[in-house]
């Protein structure tokens, strides 16, 4: 939830988002599945993101309201602006492959984003953490 928001993460990684209308004549509308606004080169706008399988969802509240979805196949952790009707792609945060085949030995599992905007990673028996995160 972000105020009269609601985000629903499905298990093939859309979202659906639904605004509840305050007002008895305007219904509470929903969009499903709502589209990723992906201005990268190599990647297209569409219901997904190519590549990437989210299992998980998190808010960043204001000054710069932020979704953070997880991605554990890649260990990635996208960032969104969300919109009423859309997710727009912001960043994408991932360890560097050397990395990523050194540190980590097992599947990731979990993501938390902190007030102060660390992202945290579990993989394994270990929690990871990323600095500096918009």
């Amino acid at each position: 939830m972000s105020g009269d928001d609601l985000y629903l993460l499905h298990q093939d990684g859309r979202v659906t988002i639904c605004t509840l209308s305050q007002m008895k004549e305007v219904p509470t509308r929903c969009a499903d599945p709502a589209m990723y606004v992906d201005s990268r080169p190599e990647y297209q706008s569409g219901t997904t993101i190519a590549g990437a399988l989210f299992t998980q969802m998190s808010f960043a509240g204001l000054p710069d309201l932020s979704l953070y979805l997880f991605e554990p196949n890649t260990y990635a952790v996208y960032r969104f602006s969300p919109r009423p009707d859309s997710l727009i792609f912001q960043q994408q945060f991932q360890a560097m492959v050397e990395q990523r085949r050194t540190l980590f030995s097992a599947p990731a599992t979990a993501m938390a984003i902190s007030p102060n905007r660390y992202i945290f990673l579990s993989i394994g028996n270990q929690v990871y953490f990323a600095t500096d995160v918009p």
